[in-house]
């Protein structure tokens, strides 16, 4: 059944564009044409245990009104993602800023008593960071772990202000 799919798509490829893209204008939607014809494909493949040869064009033609017509379809979520703008921060590795970033921390820490520079040395240095996890490695409850986290992050912000 795949090669009598892969021979219609490949036949009707440009035809379902176009109908496609047609739908498109037509919604007013910001959806790429192609990635419609192949959430299409996929879904007719992953059906081709129930399908007949009749049955591909009807399928694949009302699979892609419904992926366009629909908003909350897989094709309109990846289509919303990758429209999305992603800021990124295009700055060369600094290694003075590093520098005066470690120099900065340690200058917390020196700020810091006893039992809030260990609890800092798990949780940032060592990279334990959920309140679960930081109960169990010192052997207490949660809710504790967490006024504890709360109380060396209060303390980090201040720090930061000042």
């Amino acid at each position: 059944m795949k090669e009598l799919i892969d021979k219609y798509f490949i036949e009707n490829y440009t035809k379902l564009v176009s109908l496609a893209d047609a739908k498109i204008n037509m919604m007013n939607k910001q959806i790429e044409a192609a990635s419609v014809v192949s959430s299409a494909y996929i879904y007719i493949v992953s059906k081709s245990d129930n399908l007949t040869q009749k049955e591909i064009a009807p399928l694949a033609i009302g699979f892609i009104c419904m992926e366009i017509s629909l908003y909350n379809t897989k094709t309109n979520r990846k289509e919303q993602v990758r429209g999305s703008e992603i800021d990124f921060i295009d700055e060369p590795f600094n290694q003075e800023s590093d520098l005066i970033l470690n120099l900065d921390i340690e200058g917390f820490v020196n700020t810091l008593d006893r039992l809030d520079t260990i609890l800092w040395d798990v949780y940032y240095v060592r990279g334990i960071q959920t309140k679960r996890d930081i109960a169990e490695h010192f052997n207490i409850d949660p809710s504790s772990a967490l006024i504890y986290i709360n109380r060396v992050k209060e303390k980090y912000r201040e720090y930061v202000k000042s």
